[in-house]
């Protein structure tokens, strides 16, 4: 497929529900797309079952306009040996922070000969296509849910002391969501990349914050540490160049108060429902039905 006519999102997942989940709702009023979708596969610590279980799913999908399916082992591999062979923490960060391998999405897209790309999560329900946001070089979605705490800030600052507005963005909690981001490839994300993977404290941090994963205070810093480096990033290009999806992305981050009805439905339809919660399934759950309804009633 040619990559200069078709708009190229990467979807990093190794969960079969959730795989299963983003086919069933993909494009669900069936709207013209020049979408391409890639998965990128996390199978550092998949099964040879798992491995099959999880390519024999996407493989299998009814609605995705499947691309090509990648995995992070061959992405971490080719990334070192084209940019990062000599910054010294990389295998140790993306050991002990497996989610830091998003930061690699548009330098392995650049290794595979695409300038611009999506990068989403695979908790999201694509609704609607996004393919009128790639007019746009750099789309955010802005998240105000949660700011770094005291040590994560310092860890963040250290890597970019030059991001004269990052205090504002934490004071504001105006971070950028990397879980939906149109990104055109720009040399200074290696350089931006590189300053992060050469960083002792960056490793030191997130080892840290992984031994504390289960305590109850918990409030996930080190994806925010992830974060806040593709914000610090973004902010280069200033805000003029920054696109936002706006309310067409939805993020979902608490559980309705009341307990839903069974008739609700989306008013207004985002194009992506994105679920920021770590569990997830009763979101899944209500969503599907809500989307079901909304279906029914359109």
């Amino acid at each position: 497929m040619d990559n200069l006519t078709t708009n190229q999102i990467y979807v990093f997942s190794s969960d079969v529900y959730r795989i299963k989940k983003f086919d069933k709702y993909y494009n669900v009023w069936d709207k013209d797309s020049d979408a391409i979708i890639d998965f990128i596969v996390d199978d550092r610590r998949l099964s040879s079952e798992d491995r099959k279980e999880v390519l024999r799913t996407i493989l299998s999908s009814k609605r995705i306009p499947l691309g090509q399916i990648h995995y992070v082992t061959d992405m971490i591999d080719v990334c070192r040996e084209k940019y990062f062979t000599d910054a010294p923490f990389y295998d140790k960060i993306l050991d002990v922070y497996g989610l830091s391998v998003k930061l690699l999405t548009f330098v392995f897209a650049k290794t595979l000969g695409v300038e611009k790309s999506m990068m989403l999560d695979d908790d999201v329900f694509l609704l609607k296509p996004v393919d009128s946001f790639f007019q746009y070089d750099y789309v955010k979605k802005a998240d105000t849910m949660s700011k770094m705490g005291k040590k994560a800030h310092s860890i963040v600052r250290s890597v970019f002391p030059e991001s004269l507005d990052l205090e504002q963005m934490n004071a504001d909690n105006h971070r950028i969501n990397s879980g939906t981001l149109i990104y055109k490839f720009h040399e200074s994300l290696i350089a931006d990349l590189h300053a992060f993977f050469s960083s002792e404290q960056i490793y030191t941090f997130l080892k840290n914050e992984r031994r504390d994963d289960k305590k109850p205070s918990h409030v996930g810093h080190a994806w925010l540490v992830e974060q806040y480096t593709y914000s610090c990033h973004l902010h280069r290009f200033g805000q003029e160049n920054l696109h936002d999806f706006g309310s067409e992305v939805r993020m979902v981050g608490a559980y309705p108060k009341k307990k839903p009805k069974d008739t609700s439905v989306l008013k207004n339809a985002p194009n992506i429902l994105h679920f920021v919660l770590r569990d997830k399934k009763r979101l899944y759950e209500h969503y599907s039905k809500v989307v079901n309804n909304t279906l029914k009633n359109n």
